[in-house]
């Protein structure tokens, strides 16, 4: 759960509101790592998400995204090696635009993981839609193959009315996709990957839940399995 500030001044008290059920019980937050963002690298078999997840050494994805930000400003541009180097080490001239490119490129990751627009990726980030634009380039850059994906996945949705998650489950959008409001048209496009995207995610997460049911874990152990949590 977020214990970051949201508002400038204000720390969100969420988590203060979860008792542990004993006393000296404490609470765990368990959770997938870039859990989306993997699936949509599963889905689209894009070369350089995969070489973030399964590449040996694994790449960093918002670095990758954040070398292409920082590049596009640069007389002379760096390789991710040099740009890796560079955030270890605090000394360097280089360092706090290196830094600032990287939670650049990790913000644009996944604010326009779902289809967001400059408009959308400038609010977040507090920069010009031109600039924006330029970090979205750098994204589509950096995984081509994952945008191509997502161009495939609305045409399929377009052409047969619907998507399907991993596991099968299916969501309509003919009537969306042939409403004469635009807007509720483009609303559909965005959902076709979203549902594939976050209902795959989910589905994961309720498989992992229901091992953890026929585990028995709270039978075995001394414990107590309080809720699953979503973009808390």
């Amino acid at each position: 759960l977020s214990k970051h500030e949201k508002v400038p001044g204000f720390v969100p008290k969420v988590r203060e509101v979860l008792i542990p059920h004993k006393k000296n019980a404490v609470v765990v937050s368990m959770d997938f790592m870039a859990q989306e963002l993997r699936v949509i690298a599963d889905y689209s078999q894009d070369p350089g998400m995969l070489e973030c997840f399964i590449g040996l050494p694994a790449r960093d994805m918002h670095a990758m995204t954040g070398l292409g930000i920082l590049n596009k400003t640069l007389l002379e541009p760096l390789t991710y090696e040099q740009f890796m180097a560079i955030l270890d080490d605090k000394n360097h001239g280089l360092f706090g635009k290196v830094k600032k490119a990287r939670a650049h490129g990790k913000l644009t990751n996944f604010v326009s993981e779902y289809g967001a627009m400059a408009a959308k990726v400038a609010m977040t980030l507090l920069v010009s839609e031109e600039e924006a634009q330029g970090y979205l380039d750098a994204k589509e850059e950096a995984f081509s193959r994952a945008a191509g994906w997502k161009k495939e996945v609305i045409a399929e949705a377009k052409k047969v009315g619907y998507v399907t998650t991993m596991l099968g489950a299916r969501r309509h959008l003919r009537a969306a996709f042939m409403s004469p409001d635009r807007m509720e048209a483009n609303k559909a496009e965005r959902q076709a990957v979203n549902f594939k995207v976050q209902s795959s995610s989910a589905e994961m997460t309720k498989r992992a839940e229901g091992k953890m049911f026929d585990a028995a874990l709270e039978q075995r152990f001394d414990c107590e399995i309080i809720a699953s949590i979503h973009d808390e």
